[in-house]
């Protein structure tokens, strides 16, 4: 199971900006083993693939242009998973200036463009529900108290 949690954090400068991180419950070793191998050539060799939280990364890169102006993107982003839950496509890429995630029906990869070792694997399911949460999220009123969680099976 993937639970989501999103709140607002105060900054130096006294401005909230929001942020969002994610954790695997369950064997996330056994899960991406299965799923790797529409991603990469080679089947993982690693030991013990754990979940790292790509998707929190990937949702508070804004490549510097502030998350106002990024909503724009993100709803194109949902667009884009859209389009492959309705077969439209067989393969989308959306990201920021560090991560990216290549978004697919058997799953969505979550990397980090110079290091494309590190990882997350989820489903395509669970990325549509994070995102259009995560547009929601945007929308709440800025302050320390505003949370949003959410859970979502992996399949």
């Amino acid at each position: 199971m993937l639970k989501i949690k999103f709140s607002w954090r105060k900054g130096e400068d006294n401005n909230f900006y929001p942020g969002g991180q994610s954790s695997f419950e369950g064997d996330y070793s056994n899960y991406v083993e299965d799923k790797i191998k529409y991603f990469f050539n080679e089947i993982s060799t690693q030991n013990k693939l754990n979940y790292k939280d790509c998707l929190g990364y990937l949702f508070i890169d804004d490549g510097g242009v502030g998350w106002k102006r990024r909503i724009p993107f993100i709803e194109n982003g949902i667009k884009k998973i859209e389009k492959v839950l309705s077969n439209l496509s067989e393969e989308e890429d959306w990201g920021g200036e560090g991560f990216l995630a290549e978004i697919k029906k058997e799953g969505v990869l979550i990397y980090f463009i110079t290091d494309d070792s590190y990882f997350d694997i989820i489903s395509l399911k669970c990325f549509y529900k994070a995102m259009v949460s995560w547009r929601k999220f945007l929308d709440t009123e800025p302050n320390e108290n505003t949370i949003m969680e959410i859970e979502c099976e992996e399949d």
